[in-house]
């Protein structure tokens, strides 16, 4: 394959140089305040009860559906999101739980 001059002269980013702010902890998150940060990336390790509750879906099971919401309302609305797609949400309370500390997170960013 054949590379174009302007392919040839492509430098990937180094990490050091990105706008991303990577890390193992949810505090990562909150980076994305800081004005040269465009990008909060929680590399979190995995668990196994919501791999289990999730592992009973199919890609279609939840399509992409987005709602307003509100801190007070962010689990009733999850529950009827669910509820809608014929899931039992009392099925994956561990994951609208990891989804509710997640959206706390962003809420207290984006007010």
């Amino acid at each position: 394959m054949q590379q174009t001059a302007a392919h040839a002269s492509f430098t990937a980013p180094t990490w050091a140089a990105c706008p991303h702010a990577v890390g193992a902890e949810p505090t990562v998150l909150d980076r994305v305040c800081d004005p040269g940060v465009n990008l909060g990336l929680w590399r979190r390790p995995s668990q196994t009860t919501i791999e289990d509750e999730l592992s009973t879906l199919h890609a279609a099971s939840l399509p992409d559906v987005r709602c307003r919401t509100t801190p007070a309302s962010f689990d009733d609305d999850l529950r009827e999101i669910l509820v809608h797609q014929r899931l039992d949400p009392a099925a994956f309370q561990h994951w609208r739980a990891d989804m509710a500390r997640l959206a706390e997170r962003y809420f207290r960013v984006s007010d």
